[in-house]
């Protein structure tokens, strides 16, 4: 999934995932990251990048969440296949297509390793479960609405939409409230 993140923008690619909710993307410095073709986002290049301190309500929102170096609020998280990525939990601005968010919380990854694709930088995290997801950041923006369309063909793009334009119509199509 394109999207990009920062001020100016910073186009990346990340894998849309609804099973994780924290969108994380490999950050330099990168101390043990996984080879990716793109190049890496520079938190220091983006006027709009923030980390939480480790007091800050957001610190104590996950239990992927706790306190780190200089009182910057750190992430850790394991996947399934035993993938891990850590790193710092930061605000910055998002931007989706033409449309862009302010401060939406994500994890700048600084060490990641495991079975990550190289043609992206990280996950999106479209999980509906935990306060950290886009779904639930972007919640009053989006009126709560979010749809996609996975092509099974591999050369035809899948789609996602968010806000009022989220309905997916057709046979083939599954909703859930």
């Amino acid at each position: 999934m394109k999207y990009s993140i920062g001020t100016p923008p910073f186009e990346t690619y990340g894998i849309a995932d609804t099973g994780s909710d924290i969108t994380r993307t490999q950050c330099q410095p990168c101390t043990n990251c996984f080879n990716q073709s793109l190049p890496m986002f520079d938190p220091k290049k983006s006027s709009s990048y923030k980390t939480m301190p480790c007091d800050s309500s957001t610190c104590s929102s996950s239990t992927s969440f706790s306190c780190g170096d200089d009182d910057v609020c750190q992430y850790l998280v394991t996947y399934g296949d035993l993938s891990t990525t850590t790193g710092d939990v930061a605000m910055d601005t998002l931007t989706l297509g033409n449309t862009s968010f302010k401060s939406v919380l994500f994890g700048c990854g600084h060490e990641n390793g495991g079975t990550f694709s190289d043609s992206t930088s990280g996950i999106v995290g479209l999980g509906g479960d935990g306060v950290t997801s886009i779904i639930a950041q972007l919640d009053q923006q989006i009126s709560g609405k979010f749809a996609y369309c996975l092509s099974a063909d591999a050369n035809s793009s899948s789609h996602i939409s968010f806000g009022p334009d989220a309905v997916v119509n057709g046979a083939k199509a599954v909703s859930r409230r």
